[in-house]
């Protein structure tokens, strides 16, 4: 069972479904240090001409240790792997840099932009992650080798078991698409529905 296009960005455009996404799957240490509680998505007005939204892409601006991080997560629904993602997803951010440039006179630098890739298909995820791994004899330059990398979330990467013991709400939705078991989906819905009630009442 695939969840619409327009319903997972709605989906992550909940706050609490976006830390549960950053918390428990992106295991990086520093993201301990961004303050969720100032978590919002972009706002329309910042849009201009570089930069064009659409259905499979989302952006938080949150305050990570007192200054703002961005956070793009690419939601990709093809049915088939595009090999040339981490190209598609460094035009993206420098056009969102393009614009923020255009909307902030007199920055000498720019923030940083923390950059997800969300996978919900069913076929392996085998495009390279980095964008020197798409362009030959990148090694070759040493230090002038052009850089980036994104963060990949796979979904059928992750084991029920994994998942289970997770437990929040954005496991539970990974369960539901890469291993679909509707026994194990709804006891694990009324399990989700108990803890929140208990932590309601004890609120």
């Amino acid at each position: 069972m695939k969840v619409h296009d327009s319903g997972y960005k709605k989906l992550f455009s909940n706050k609490t479904i976006f830390r549960q996404l950053m918390e428990s799957f992106v295991r990086e240490g520093w993201v301990q240090e961004i303050d969720f509680t100032t978590s919002e998505t972009l706002d329309k007005s910042f849009v201009s001409s570089h930069y064009k939204e659409t259905e499979s892409d989302l952006i938080y601006k949150v305050k990570f240790m007192g200054k703002d991080l961005y956070v793009y997560i690419l939601m990709e629904f093809q049915s088939t792997v595009d090999h040339f993602m981490a190209l598609r997803f460094i035009n993206y951010m420098t056009n969102f840099y393009m614009d923020y440039v255009n909307n902030n006179k007199g920055i000498e630098k720019l923030p940083p932009i923390f950059p997800i890739l969300l996978y919900n298909g069913e076929e392996e995820w085998t495009a390279p992650v980095t964008l020197s791994e798409l362009i030959e004899g990148s090694e070759l330059l040493g230090e002038f080798e052009t850089r980036f990398k994104y963060f990949k979330i796979v979904e059928n990467e992750f084991g029920i078991e994994e998942l289970l013991k997770i437990g929040n709400i954005v496991s539970i939705l990974f369960l539901t698409e890469a291993h679909y078991d509707l026994e194990l989906l709804k006891q694990q819905f009324l399990d989700l529905f108990d803890r929140e009630c208990l932590f309601g009442k004890r609120a």
